[in-house]
């Protein structure tokens, strides 16, 4: 089946949601080196700046979780992010924001739940069924794309996110409109 590519369609920052916690850490160090790298060269070469990671579930591993890590893979950072309830990374956004004496506005919360990076993200890869949402998924789920691939978390290689970036590119984006 082939589908027109919208040319205004820009892809700045890719989530990827995958696997558990307890998943996460069963990859040893140089493991988890080369995944962010590769997956960094494959959202750079779509022209991301940014990819975010977070697990797909709630369950906490007994010994603790991996620690957040930034990863710099040519243009692109690579986040790693352990958060695995994005209603608590939104509230905590928020107490930021009064913290600081700053107004909750969109924009605000935005650079705050999307930092270190600096853009809303595009895409969201989320690995599994369909037929869930995931929790770690709040604020991004009101500002970008899902494209759901139905692999483990340890299957998930460079090639499905290729596959996810092109179905994304052939999507027409009415960020919230009708037409």
């Amino acid at each position: 089946m082939s589908r027109d590519v919208d040319p205004s369609v820009e892809l700045r920052h890719v989530v990827i949601v995958a696997g558990s916690l307890a998943d996460w850490n069963s990859f040893g160090d140089e493991a988890w080196r080369e995944r962010i790298m590769a997956f960094g060269k494959v959202v750079e070469h779509a022209g991301a700046t940014w990819l975010t990671m977070r697990p797909l579930d709630r369950i906490h591993p007994p010994n603790g979780g991996i620690p957040a890590s930034l990863t710099r893979v040519g243009r692109c950072t690579g986040v790693v992010d352990p958060q695995t309830d994005g209603r608590q990374r939104l509230v905590e956004a928020v107490n930021v924001l009064r913290r600081d004496g700053r107004a909750v506005t969109d924009a605000n919360l935005a650079e705050v739940v999307n930092a270190p990076s600096t853009c809303d993200p595009d895409l969201a890869i989320v690995v599994g069924p369909d037929n869930d949402l995931p929790t770690t998924l709040v604020w991004e789920l009101a500002y970008c794309e899902l494209v759901y691939i139905d692999v483990s978390w340890a299957d998930l290689r460079g090639e499905h996110l290729e596959a996810a970036i092109a179905e994304f590119a052939g999507r027409h984006r009415r960020f919230g409109g009708l037409d």
